[in-house]
C-alpha cells in the first residue's frame, strides 16, 4: 500500500514542500559484473515443457514467459498455454496464468499500460513431419495486475500469413499511438505487413518493407520522430556457414503509409543493428543513431562496434577482438536503454566469450563462455537475465529497496532529473537525517535530493546533469553506514503522475479553459471525489471564445532532444487514436523534478479518453481524462 504522500494529489492540490537538500558523498566499491546462476523454470528442468518461445520485462521488473512447448504422447511438438513469472529480486519463479488459447512462436508486445500483448502463433495441429503448421487466428492480452488472459478477435485477417515454412515468427514494434506494426520475415507476400489495434482487433493492411527474397534477420527501432525503422541482412546457410548478409534499410512512415529504402552506406557487411542513445548526449540526432556489430569479410576478418547516424553516415566506433575463422559467427545482442550491448555467441572471439560493451566509453567487461548464442534481457537496474543465469553488478552493501518512477511506479531505467519513488522497510531509522547520493561509473559522486522520507518510502529526484546516463549506484547514508543498489539512468523516460497514485486510470491534471482574448482564464478539475470514490469529471466543449487546454503533470520528459519530422521538439500526445496539438512540454518550474505539458482539446473531440504520450521514441503510461458529449 503506497503512503498518502500521493504525487497525483499533491499536484492536483498542494504538492509538498522540498524537505532537504542533502549533499553527500557515499563511499562505496563500483560493483563489478558476475555471472550469477539460477534456478531455470522448474518445468523446463523436469523435461514436462521444453521451453518459451518468448519472454520480456513488465513494468514491475519481472520477467513473463510464453509459447510454451511440449512433446506429446505421439512425440509431436505441440504448443502449450503454460506461462510462468520470474521476479529477479527474489529468483523464484511461479507459474502464471494460463493463455487463452496454446500457442508458440507469437508476436509478443508489452503495452504501455504494462499489460502483455499476443497475436499469432502456431498452435498445435501438426504436419506428417510433426511440425506443428497452422497459425492461431487470434490474439490475447494478459493482465499482470490481474493475472488472467483474455482473447482478441481479429476476424479479417489470415495470421498463417505472417508465418513462413521454416517457422520462423514475425517481429513488431509499438506505434506512436500505441498500434502494433508487425511485419513478416519471410519475403513479403500478401497481407505480411499489418498494423494491429489491440484495442479494437481491426487490422490495416500496409506495404511490405523494401526487401530482397528470401528469409530475414529484422531488427524494428522507433526513432525519435514517431517512424520506424528496419535494418536487415538475408540469412542463408550452406552447410554450417552463413553465406550471404545482404544489408538492408528502410524508413517506415506509420503517417503516410510509406516505406524509403535507405542505401547502404559502406561495402562491408553487419550482422545485427540496435538503436541506442547517441554516443555524445549533446547530440540532436539522440534517438536516430544505431549501433551495429559490423563483420567485414575482407583478407582479414574482423568485427567492430559501428555508429550509424541516419543523416551523416557510418563512423567505425571500435574494433572487437579479430575471429578466428572467415564464417560469420552467430550471435545475439541485447541493448539496454543504458548504452551497453550483451554480445553472446559461438565463434565470435578466441575467447569465446560473452562480453558487454560500453557504448560511451567503449569499455568491454568479459564475461562467461556460453555452450550456444543465447538472448538476455536488459533488467532495469542494469543486469542482463537468461533463463538460467544472469550477469549481475551487485552492491557491496545493498540497500533493501525497490526503486520505482513516481509516475507509473515502474522499475524502469529512470531519467535524469526525474522523480522516484523507494519502497522498502526501516529505510530511515533513528532521530539522524539520511542523506542519499547517486555513484556514477565515472565514480562521480553527485547529490540526491530527498523530498520526503519515511522507514517504508521516500521520494527523491535525480541529478540533472548531462553525461551522468548509465549504470549507476544509488546510496543512502545514515548513522555512519551507506547502503546502495543499482539504478540506470538515461536521458528521456516519460511517466505521468496519475490521480489516485497507481500509476494507471484518471490523470493527475488540470483543464485550462483559456479566452483568445487574453484575458484570465480559469482552472477546472479532471477529477472528483464521489462516495469516497475517484471519478472523471467531463469538460464542457470550449465555447467560441474559448480554448480548452489539458495541464497534464509527470516526469522523466524535460531534457527530450529536438526531433526532426512531425514531433514538436521531441514529444507528441495522443487522445485515443487523435494526434494532439502541444505547445508547451517541460520542467514545470515550481516544483523539484516534476515536468508538464500543455495539450490543446480540439472541440471535436467527446467521450472517454486515453491520453498516450511519446517522447524521444519512448512511451509514457497511459492516462484517462473525460470530455463532454
Amino acid at each position: 500500500m503506497k503512503e498518502t504522500t500521493r504525487w497525483g494529489q499533491l499536484i492536483a492540490s498542494v504538492f509538498l514542500n522540498v524537505l532537504c537538500s542533502c549533499l553527500i558523498a557515499a563511499q562505496s566499491k563500483w560493483p563489478a559484473f558476475e555471472t550469477v546462476s539460477h534456478d531455470i523454470y522448474p518445468n523446463v528442468a523436469s523435461g514436462k515443457i521444453l521451453g518459451f518461445s518468448g519472454c520480456l520485462r513488465l513494468l514491475d521488473g519481472r520477467i513473463y514467459c510464453a509459447g510454451a512447448t511440449v512433446i506429446d504422447a505421439s512425440a509431436k511438438f505441440v504448443p502449450s498455454a503454460e506461462t510462468a513469472i520470474f521476479d529477479p529480486r527474489t529468483s523464484a519463479w511461479k507459474q502464471a496464468a494460463p493463455l487463452a488459447e496454446a500457442r508458440r512462436l507469437q508476436v509478443m508486445s508489452l503495452l504501455p499500460d504494462g499489460r502483455v500483448l499476443m497475436a499469432g502463433g502456431y498452435n498445435g495441429i501438426p504436419d506428417s513431419s510433426g511440425y506443428p503448421i497452422s497459425a492461431v487466428q487470434s490474439a490475447e492480452i494478459y493482465d499482470p495486475y490481474n493475472n488472467r488472459s483474455e482473447r482478441i478477435a481479429t476476424p479479417d485477417y489470415n495470421w498463417r500469413a505472417m508465418y513462413s515454412a521454416l517457422l520462423v515468427p514475425p517481429v513488431s514494434i509499438l506505434l506512436p499511438d500505441a498500434r502494433l506494426l508487425i511485419i513478416s520475415r519471410q519475403s513479403g507476400g500478401v497481407d505480411s505487413s499489418i498494423i494491429l489495434d489491440w484495442k479494437t482487433g481491426q487490422i490495416e493492411r500496409v506495404p511490405n518493407p523494401p526487401l530482397h527474397s528470401g528469409i530475414r534477420i529484422y531488427v524494428l527501432s522507433l526513432l525519435g520522430d514517431g517512424r520506424v525503422l528496419l535494418s536487415s541482412h538475408l540469412y542463408e546457410q550452406t552447410g554450417m556457414g552463413v553465406v550471404d548478409a545482404a544489408p538492408v534499410l528502410g524508413i517506415f512512415d506509420p503517417v503516410a503509409k510509406q516505406w524509403t529504402q535507405i542505401t547502404w552506406p559502406d561495402p562491408k557487411k553487419f550482422l545485427y543493428w540496435v538503436l541506442l542513445p547517441s554516443p555524445s548526449f549533446q547530440s540532436s540526432m539522440l534517438g536516430n543513431q544505431l549501433v551495429g556489430y559490423y563483420f567485414d569479410t575482407n583478407s582479414s576478418p574482423k568485427s567492430y562496434l559501428t555508429y550509424l547516424d541516419l543523416d551523416k553516415g557510418l563512423t567505425t566506433g571500435f574494433e572487437i577482438t579479430p575471429l578466428t575463422e572467415t564464417s560469420e559467427p552467430l550471435i545475439t545482442m541485447a541493448p539496454s536503454d543504458w548504452g551497453e550491448i550483451l554480445v553472446s555467441g559461438r565463434d565470435i572471439y578466441p575467447e569465446n566469450k560473452d562480453r558487454i560493451y560500453n557504448v560511451h566509453n567503449q569499455s568491454v567487461t568479459y564475461l562467461a563462455t556460453p555452450k550456444e548464442p543465447r538472448g538476455a534481457i536488459p533488467l532495469a537496474n542494469g543486469d542482463f537475465w537468461g533463463l538460467d543465469y544472469r550477469y549481475a553488478n551487485q552492491a557491496d552493501n545493498p540497500l533493501n529497496a525497490v526503486v520505482t518512477s513516481s509516475g507509473s511506479y515502474a522499475i524502469k531505467p529512470f531519467a535524469r532529473g526525474s522523480l522516484i519513488t523507494l519502497f522498502g522497510d526501516k529505510m530511515v531509522e533513528g532521530q539522524g537525517v539520511p542523506e542519499m547520493s547517486l555513484l556514477t561509473t565515472t565514480k562521480e559522486k553527485l547529490p540526491v535530493r530527498m523530498i520526503y522520507a519515511s522507514p517504508t518510502q521516500i521520494n527523491a529526484v535525480l541529478p540533472d546533469q548531462e553525461g551522468i546516463e548509465g549504470r549507476a549506484l544509488l546510496c543512502l547514508t545514515q548513522a555512519q553506514q551507506t547502503k546502495c543498489t543499482p539504478i540506470t539512468v538515461v536521458r528521456t523516460a516519460p511517466d505521468v503522475l496519475t490521480a489516485d497514485a497507481s500509476g494507471r486510470g484518471a490523470a493527475a491534471a488540470l483543464f485550462y479553459r483559456a479566452k483568445r482574448d487574453g484575458s484570465m482564464g480559469r482552472y477546472e478539475p479532471v477529477t472528483t471525489l464521489e462516495n469516497g470514490k475517484l471519478v472523471l469529471v467531463p469538460a464542457r466543449p470550449p465555447a467560441e471564445d474559448e480554448v480548452l487546454f489539458l495541464v497534464l503533470y509527470g516526469t522523466g520528459w524535460r531534457n527530450r532532444a529536438a526531433a526532426n519530422g512531425r514531433l514538436k521538439e521531441g514529444v507528441s500526445v495522443y487522445c485515443n487514436d487523435t494526434a494532439m496539438q502541444v505547445p508547451y512540454a517541460g520542467a514545470q518550474g515550481t516544483f523539484f523534478g516534476l515536468d508538464q505539458m500543455n495539450i490543446q482539446i480540439p472541440p471535436a473531440l467527446k467521450g472517454r479518453q486515453v491520453v498516450q504520450v511519446l517522447a524521444d521514441g519512448k512511451l509514457a503510461n497511459p492516462v484517462e481524462i473525460a470530455l463532454r458529449d
